[in-house]
């Protein structure tokens, strides 16, 4: 049972949820499609994909702030929760599901440990399935996407589409 106050939002490809540092009394939770969560310090570091129903904005619940950026990858959908401390402070049966995803969250993605950028990238690919290699470098550098995307494609795990800079898995049978 939800919290009064929740919103179902459409969102779309490239749309930003909100960002790393923006104060927010919402809590978010996807109910379909994707979500990038990224940290912006020298370069781009990715943190998490979100594919399945699960919270993954815990601003009002942590420091008051985002730790991290959101951004639709696709489309998706998303469920926002104005979130009031005062009168659900108690509806433990609804939060404790927010509290496990945060948990998990925090444990998995942001104390895990340190990947190498190829690892890293194979992880990223993997989750997506298509994706573009302009994508690929707003998080990682340029020569290292370019050979690593070349040396994948001649192994084949991905297959180039007829679009150029465009790829996909190429899924196990």
């Amino acid at each position: 049972m939800a919290p009064a106050g929740s919103d179902h939002k459409r969102c779309e490809d490239g749309e930003i949820l909100f960002f790393q540092g923006e104060p927010d009394n919402r809590l978010y939770r996807l109910e379909g499609g994707t979500i990038l969560l990224y940290i912006m310090f020298q370069k781009p570091k990715i943190i998490s994909i979100v594919k399945e129903s699960r919270f993954f904005g815990f601003a009002p619940i942590c420091t008051g702030y985002h730790l991290y950026n959101a951004e639709v990858v696709g489309a998706a959908r998303v469920e926002i929760f104005e979130y009031d401390p005062q009168e659900h402070a108690f509806q433990d049966t609804y939060y404790a599901g927010i509290f496990h995803d945060l948990k998990q969250f925090c444990r998995e993605k942001l104390w895990g440990k340190p990947e190498t950028e190829e690892t890293e990238m194979w992880r990223l690919v993997s989750d997506l399935k298509a994706f573009k290699e302009s994508f690929l470098v707003r998080f990682f550098p340029f020569q290292t996407v370019i050979s690593t995307l070349k040396t994948w494609v001649s192994e084949g795990k991905l297959q180039q589409d007829q679009s150029k800079g465009s790829y996909r898995l190429v899924e196990e049978r």
